[in-house]
């Protein structure tokens, strides 16, 4: 129990370093809408790489999925977390559908 609450922390804080490091460079500006694609795509990136690499926990597959476009959309713009969620959500959805990854919860998770 101790080893996976340390794994999830460990993603967790991934996800807050990649978070800092893009305020860092982006904090004092209005953002462009190349930026909030690509804020968008990179956090949509993350959720697709969560979800696939999760802790494994006994017979369970724990993932931080929701956190990327979540961070991207209370931290840099609407757009960007819309633009996260839709590629988590849609590639979820894809991967249960159509190659039975974790198609018991497809639907539940992809939000349909």
């Amino acid at each position: 129990m101790a080893l996976m609450i340390l794994k999830m922390s460990a993603v967790t804080l991934a996800y807050m370093l990649l978070s800092g490091i893009i305020w860092k460079v982006t904090k004092n500006r209005k953002l462009k809408g190349s930026e909030k694609l690509l804020i968008g795509l990179i956090y949509g990136l993350c959720s697709v790489l969560s979800t696939h690499y999760g802790i494994d926990y006994g017979d369970m597959l724990l993932n931080v999925r929701d956190i990327g476009p979540l961070a991207a959309g209370l931290f840099f713009s609407p757009v960007s977390g819309l633009i996260a969620g839709l590629i988590g959500g849609i590639e979820r959805f894809i991967v249960g559908e159509f190659f039975g990854v974790g198609s018991f919860t497809r639907i539940a998770c992809s939000g349909k």
